[in-house]
């Protein structure tokens, strides 16, 4: 049977566009061997690529090899990178040790002139930007048992870079990780950026670029966890979760204000207006809106004020309830007063039903031990002597 033109050129075409969209990730290392440059890309699966990309960025012991087989192996020692030391000084230093970006919607991913490896499917980019918020969650608990870091310091010429891209950067930078998602939600061409940092990163920090193509339209659902399996260690009670920002975009005045806000209105549970509102409240809040958006308007009983300023912490207002008394009419005409405190106005004031209740005990009991003393003192006095008056005794006989 012979084959038309017409058949065959689309689909040596289709060939092509589908090899040329695999995703591609480029890696470099500061002493990094001549050969891996001029060997041929193997094509890898997504759980083997976070295996590497695990190593590379010293969170190896949060991705067990426990099914690894030996192909695996040799990959890791190929593109893994060095070694980090269990106890290194600079391991948790706030100076950037490894950079890796993530480009989506990239049509032509063979950017620059030769990739490490591909990728034999492409993740989806929320995956992706899970990925690397758990990449960051593993810094932080490796490096919470060492001390604290609070610096986010994104190297200047890289940020500038990344500043290029129209679009907001998802940027997270852990104990000298820095992590970059461009989600390039319209397809754009990104490859000068993407060869700029090569160039910036080439002889100075060591860094992995993965090029994502456009998802297709075609594919079928994937399963939720695309890369694999891998433990995920819970953040300490103290550190608040932080969310990918954009890069280099000033705060304004406000955003403290508008941050607390929402903190402080995830703290309280939701419910209906003027209904009850149940669970720990903080007992100020940043500002009005966010005390009775929390409290439900004080749960209907009362209004937000300004108690004071805290003149030592940059003049941040302490809202909070200050709670009305609550008159109610019988039916036979005669009125009653509830009186309520607590944060959101929810708790019912029974100072009075319980010095009743103390008081009507109290009285009991000091009448109970009144009486039992009396008893006791009844009981010790002597008889008197005249009880025995008037009965003789018996005569003697003579």
């Amino acid at each position: 049977m012979r084959l038309s033109g017409s058949f065959v050129a689309p689909s040596l075409l289709g060939l092509a566009a589908a090899a040329a969209s695999s995703p591609r990730v480029y890696v470099q290392d500061l002493d990094a061997p001549a050969h891996l440059s001029t060997q041929t890309a193997p094509t890898l699966n997504a759980d083997t690529a976070r295996l590497i990309f695990a190593q590379r960025l010293g969170l190896s012991q949060y991705h067990s090899l426990k099914h690894a087989d030996d192909d695996t192996i040799e990959y890791l020692n190929d593109f893994g990178g060095a070694r980090h030391q269990l106890f290194d000084d600079d391991q948790f230093s706030d100076e950037t040790k490894h950079i890796m970006v993530v480009v989506e919607g990239i049509k032509n991913t063979e950017v620059l002139s030769s990739a490490s490896f591909a990728l034999s499917e492409t993740p989806g980019v929320d995956d992706t930007s899970r990925l690397l918020e758990d990449f960051t969650v593993q810094s932080e608990h490796l490096s919470s048992a060492s001390r604290s870091n609070s610096k986010d310091n994104v190297p200047k010429k890289v940020a500038e870079a990344l500043k290029k891209v129209s679009e907001n950067v998802e940027t997270r930078f852990s104990n000298g990780l820095l992590l970059a998602h461009v989600r390039n939600s319209e397809n754009r061409d990104l490859s000068s950026t993407i060869r700029e940092l090569a160039d910036l990163c080439s002889s100075t920090w060591p860094f992995t670029i993965a090029v994502m193509p456009p998802p297709s339209s075609g594919l079928s659902k994937r399963s939720g966890n695309v890369w694999g399996k891998y433990d995920v260690p819970k953040r300490s009670a103290t550190a608040d979760r932080k969310h990918p920002e954009a890069i280099l975009a000033e705060a304004p005045a406000s955003d403290f204000v508008e941050r607390v806000n929402k903190t402080d209105a995830a703290k309280a549970p939701t419910s209906p207006n003027n209904a009850t509102v149940r669970g720990i409240l903080p007992a100020c809040f940043s500002s009005k809106d966010a005390c009775e958006s929390s409290t439900n308007g004080c749960s209907g009983r009362g209004s937000c004020f300004k108690k004071y300023t805290d003149k030592d912490n940059n003049n941040k207002a302490c809202f909070t309830c200050k709670c009305a008394p609550q008159v109610r009419t019988n039916k036979d005409g005669s009125k009653k007063t509830t009186y309520y405190g607590g944060p959101a106005c929810q708790k019912k004031d029974v100072v009075m039903p319980f010095w009743l209740f103390a008081g009507f005990g109290v009285f009991m009991a000091s009448l109970l031990s009144f009486g039992i003393g009396l008893l006791y003192s009844m009981g010790s006095e002597e008889l008197p002597s005249v009880i025995g008056a008037g009965v003789s005794g018996p005569s003697a006989r003579h």
